[in-house]
C-alpha cells in the first residue's frame, strides 16, 4: 500500500513527463509486481530473524530497511526531473560525495521540504505499526507451520515477481504505446538493487566540443522514399554470418540478396542476440560489459521501430519461436513498440514442433508467422527472429539426410534455416500483401568460423532490403546494424522527425563508419579505408582496411578523420544511458518522454 501511495505522489509530481492519456490503471497494476519484489527483498532478513525466534530484532530490521527504501523513493520524486529515469546505484555514489552534498543540504531541504516531511510521516507511521505487527501472541505448532508454509510460498513468488520464466527485470516495466511510462511503473529501490548487481559502467570518453551530440534529429528525405507506407517485415536470422552465404551454405538467401538492395559491407555491433536485436530495432547496441537489455538501463531502448510505426497507424507484432521470456525478448518487444508478441506459448502445436532445446523449429514457425501476418490489417510492421541455427545446431530428424552440412556443426542448421526461409517466401510471395511489403534481411550476429579471426569478417552480416518484383536503388556499400532503423523509416516515407543514432543507408556519406565490440570496453570501427582500434584504457590506433573481410593493411601513422565523430557518439551514448553521471548534459528533447 505504501509503495502504491508513493507511486501516486511520484506520478503527480512528475506528471508533465507523461502524456495526458497515459494508462494510469495499467501503470499502477504493473507497478504492483515491482512493489511485491521490493517488499520480498525487504522482508528477507526480517523472516530470517523471525525464524531464529528474535521478533524484536525482526521488528527493528523491518523499520530500518523499509524506511531506507522509502527514502530512496522520496528522493527520486524530486530527482527524476533532472535525469528522466529512475535512479540506480549512481544515486548512492552521488550521496556518498559528502563534500558536495553537505554544503548543498540546506538548499535541498528548502527546495524539497515536502519530501523530507513526507518521509518523516512515513517513518512515523511505520514506527506506530511496528509494535502492533510484531507483538502477536504465540500460535500452536500446527497453525505456525501452516502459516510459515504459506508465507514462504508467497515470499518466493513475490521475490521472483510472480510465476514466470525469468525473475522480474527493469525491461518488464514496458507499457505498450507509452515509452515514457516505464519509469512510473518501476520503483527506485528495485532499480538501485538491480544496478548494484551489474558491472560498473565504463569511463566514457570526453566528447569533442565541436561534435554535436547523439542522438541527432533525423528527418526522412522524401526523395529516398521507395516503398511509400508499405508493410515492413524485418527478418532477423540467428547467427547468419555473411561468410556462410559466401561459402554456399545458404543458396536461397544468396539468390534473394541478388534481387535485393544489399550493403556490401554490413556489420553487426555485438556478439550476442540480446545485443544484436536492440541494435537493429532501436539503433542502440550494448557498449558496456552486459547486454543493455539485461541492465537497469533497458528502458533507454525505447523508442524502437514499432514505436515509430504505431505512431503512423501501423499494426505491429514480434515473432520468435522460443520460450516466452527468453532473453526478455517479449518485454523488449513492448519497449520497442510491438503491440503483439508470438512465441512458444502462442504457437498452436508446441509439442509437435518443439526442437528439444530452444523452441519451435524454424520451418513450421515461419509458416505459422506467414499465416498470422495475413490476418493483420495493413499497413503492418512485423519482426521475425529465427532460432534453429543456434547451438546445438539441431535439424529435425526427418530432414537430416536432406542437408549435407559442412566443416562446422552450424553449417547443417544454416542449410535448414535457409530452406525454411525459402518455404516462407514461396508462401508469402503468392499473397497479395507481399507486393506491398518491404522485407529487411539481416542477422542478429555472426556465427562461429573456422577461419582466422578478423573483426571485419567475424562481424560481417547481411543487411539487405527487398520488395518482391521491384528493383530498389543501390544502398551505400558500408553499413551497420544501427543504420537499419533510419533506413527503414526513409524507405517508407516516414513523415515525422525522429532522434537517430544511425544514418540512412540510402544516403552516401564520405565519413560513414560501422562500430563493433570484440571485447568489453574495446571497439573496432570500420571506415571507408581504415579500421580504428579504440580502447577506453589505451591510446587508439588505426590500420588500413583493404576492403576484404580476411585481411588488413599496414598500421597508419595518423588516425582517421572521423575518429572524433566516433568519440562524440560514444560519449553521447554514455550520457544517454546514465545522464546523471554522464560527462555531458543531454537535453530533455533527446530523452524519450522528456519535455
Amino acid at each position: 500500500m505504501f509503495y502504491t501511495i508513493l507511486r501516486g505522489i511520484f506520478g503527480w509530481w512528475n506528471r508533465e513527463f507523461l502524456s495526458e492519456d497515459a494508462p494510469w490503471v495499467k501503470i499502477f497494476w504493473k507497478g504492483l509486481h515491482f512493489d511485491s519484489v521490493v517488499a520480498a527483498w525487504v522482508l528477507t532478513p526480517v523472516l530470517i530473524a523471525l525464524l531464529l525466534r528474535r521478533p524484536q530484532t525482526a521488528s527493528w530490521l523491518w523499520l530500518f530497511l523499509t524506511s531506507l527504501s522509502f527514502a530512496l523513493e522520496v528522493i527520486d520524486i524530486g530527482y527524476f526531473p533532472y535525469t528522466h529515469r529512475r535512479s540506480g546505484s549512481e544515486l548512492l555514489k552521488i550521496l556518498s560525495f559528502y563534500q558536495d552534498t553537505l554544503p548543498a543540504l540546506p538548499k535541498y531541504v528548502r527546495d524539497f521540504a515536502y519530501g523530507f516531511l513526507l518521509w518523516g510521516v512515513l517513518v512515523g507511521t511505520l514506527g506506530y505499526w511496528r509494535k502492533r505487527i510484531f507483538s502477536g501472541s504465540a500460535l500452536g505448532w500446527k497453525k505456525e507451520a501452516i502459516g510459515w508454509g504459506l508465507t514462504l510460498l508467497l515470499w518466493g513468488l513475490a521475490f521472483r515477481g510472480g510465476w514466470r520464466y525469468k525473475p522480474l527485470a527493469v525491461v518488464d516495466a514496458a507499457v505498450p504505446t507509452c515509452p515514457s511510462c516505464s519509469a512510473f511503473v518501476l520503483n527506485t529501490t528495485f532499480c538501485v538493487v538491480r544496478s548494484l548487481e551489474q558491472p560498473p559502467l565504463p569511463p566514457w570518453p570526453t566528447p569533442p566540443p565541436h561534435i554535436p551530440p547523439y542522438p541527432r534529429p533525423f528527418q526522412p528525405d522524401s526523395t529516398c522514399t521507395i516503398a511509400k507506407r508499405y508493410n515492413v517485415v524485418v527478418l532477423i536470422l540467428e547467427s547468419f554470418s555473411q561468410e556462410y552465404i559466401e561459402k554456399g551454405y545458404a543458396p536461397f538467401l544468396r539468390s534473394l540478396l541478388q534481387k535485393s538492395s544489399q550493403v556490401k559491407w554490413g556489420f553487426a555491433c555485438n556478439y550476442r542476440s540480446a545485443e544484436g536485436v536492440p541494435a537493429i530495432l532501436s539503433s542502440l547496441p550494448s557498449w558496456g560489459e552486459e547486454p543493455l537489455l539485461f541492465t537497469p538501463y533497458a528502458d533507454r531502448l525505447s523508442p524502437g521501430l514499432g514505436t515509430y510505426l504505431q505512431k503512423w497507424g501501423y499494426h505491429t507484432a514480434f515473432f520468435h519461436g522460443g520460450q516466452n521470456g527468453t532473453m526478455f525478448l517479449d518485454s523488449y518487444a513492448q519497449i520497442a513498440g510491438f503491440s503483439e508478441y508470438y512465441g512458444l506459448r502462442e504457437y498452436p502445436f508446441p509439442k509437435r514442433d518443439y526442437d528439444g532445446s530452444w523452441g519451435i523449429w524454424d520451418e513450421p514457425f515461419l509458416q505459422f508467422a506467414a499465416e498470422k501476418i495475413s490476418s493483420f490489417r495493413e499497413p503492418f510492421g512485423v519482426v521475425i527472429f529465427t532460432l534453429s541455427s543456434h547451438h546445438p545446431y539441431a535439424v529435425p530428424a526427418h530432414l537430416q539426410d536432406r542437408f549435407s552440412g559442412g566443416t562446422l556443426p552450424i553449417h547443417r542448421s544454416i542449410q535448414y534455416t535457409d530452406w525454411a526461409l525459402q518455404r516462407f517466401f514461396e508462401k508469402v510471395e503468392r499473397l497479395p500483401w507481399a507486393q506491398r511489403t518491404l522485407f529487411v534481411l539481416t542477422a542478429d550476429h555472426a556465427g562461429p568460423s573456422d577461419e582466422p579471426y578478423q573483426s571485419t569478417r567475424t562481424f560481417w552480416v547481411p543487411i539487405a532490403f527487398y520488395v518482391p518484383g521491384k528493383n530498389l536503388p543501390q544502398l551505400d556499400s558500408l553499413g551497420s546494424h544501427i543504420d537499419i532503423l533510419p533506413t527503414i523509416l526513409e524507405a517508407i516515407g516516414y513523415p515525422y522527425e525522429v532522434q537517430s543514432w544511425g544514418q540512412s543507408l540510402w544516403r552516401f556519406l564520405s565519413s560513414r563508419w560501422a562500430p563493433m565490440k570484440p571485447l568489453p570496453f574495446y571497439y573496432e570501427v570500420v571506415g571507408r579505408d581504415a579500421l580504428l582500434r579504440y580502447s577506453l584504457t589505451e591510446r587508439p590506433t588505426a590500420v588500413a582496411w583493404e576492403g576484404t573481410p580476411w585481411s588488413l593493411g599496414a598500421a597508419l601513422d595518423s588516425l582517421p578523420r572521423w575518429k572524433e565523430e566516433w568519440e562524440g557518439y560514444l560519449a553521447s551514448y554514455g550520457a544517454y544511458i546514465s545522464p546523471s553521471i554522464g560527462r555531458m548534459r543531454i537535453s530533455s528533447t533527446t530523452v524519450p518522454g522528456g519535455r
